[in-house]
């Protein structure tokens, strides 16, 4: 066999791969484009909606009788604790700090029956920050938003109240609902390789 028969024989057995591999390119890229597209959308995008505050009530003053103000709540993993055997007494014992309250109280949350529940709801921005801080694990937050009202309870029976999923429950809190009430913001994002998330408005 001669020198240029033996590089064209190298040279078709060298490429021969390349067929099925091109075959199989054209076949994902073309053929199940949008599918696959669907399904990698699925897996890394998503859309959340955020809470919009409820408007202030104010007399005809301008003077705020009634505020929302961002606030945070800590809830407990119960499954991701036990599977992660942490020891309910000593993730109590570090929380007391943070969250001010008995570690007893919190220890008794943590043991009771359950997969979720909330360790203390309505903290503020420094309070949320130092139990971020901390980095729990087992340990979330999640935002929220809180109602204040400055005169404490002056005119309380009028205004009513708001209750712990941020609807008006009685008084001007109840019969305004609709005009008080936040208008949610949907937002879109998606994670990247190593799970942060990048936010994109819808």
């Amino acid at each position: 066999m001669d020198f240029g028969l033996r590089m064209t024989v190298a040279a078709t057995l060298s490429l021969a791969p390349l067929g099925p591999l091109s075959l199989r390119l054209a076949h994902l890229q073309v053929l199940r484009h949008s599918a696959l597209s669907e399904r990698a959308e699925g897996e890394f995008a998503r859309i959340a909606s955020e809470a919009a505050p409820r408007a202030d009530i104010a007399d005809r003053r301008g003077r705020v009788l009634a505020r929302s103000v961002p606030s945070w709540s800590a809830f407990l993993d119960k499954r991701l604790l036990k599977e992660t055997r942490k020891d309910p007494a000593a993730l109590a014992a570090k929380l007391a700090p943070l969250l001010k309250l008995p570690a007893a109280e919190l220890e008794k949350k943590a043991r009771a029956p359950g997969r979720f529940c909330w360790l203390k709801t309505g903290l503020d921005h420094p309070a949320a920050q130092a139990l971020q801080a901390a980095r729990v694990e087992c340990v979330g937050l999640t935002p929220a938003s809180q109602r204040v009202y400055p005169n404490g309870d002056l005119g309380r029976p009028v205004l009513g109240q708001v209750g712990m999923e941020g609807k008006g429950l009685a008084g001007v809190e109840l019969s305004q609902e609709k005009r008080l009430r936040g208008r949610p913001r949907k937002l879109e994002f998606v994670r990247d390789g190593k799970g942060r998330s990048i936010h994109r408005d819808i």
